[in-house]
């Protein structure tokens, strides 16, 4: 299982830095509040956002099933 995680967090880091380069406010926090809060969102900003919410969202649903681990008896006490 934490293959997938590291998958999930390697190909999400590229993407991210591949669709939020271009924009000014990747280089230049201050960008940010330029026009807040009227900002618009582009189609691949609101994507990688939703592939992201989407994974946490999986991850809070199977928190529950999740196989313990050795080190997991020092958390029941």
């Amino acid at each position: 299982m934490e293959i997938w995680r590291f998958l999930f967090y390697t190909t999400s880091f590229t993407a991210g830095i591949i669709f939020l380069y271009d924009k000014p406010w990747f280089h230049d926090i201050w960008q940010v509040w330029v026009n807040y809060p009227f900002h618009s969102v582009l189609p691949s900003q609101y994507w990688y956002y939703m592939l992201e919410m989407s994974f946490y969202l999986s991850l809070l649903f199977t928190l529950g099933i999740d196989t313990k681990r050795k080190a997991s008896h020092y958390d029941d006490s």
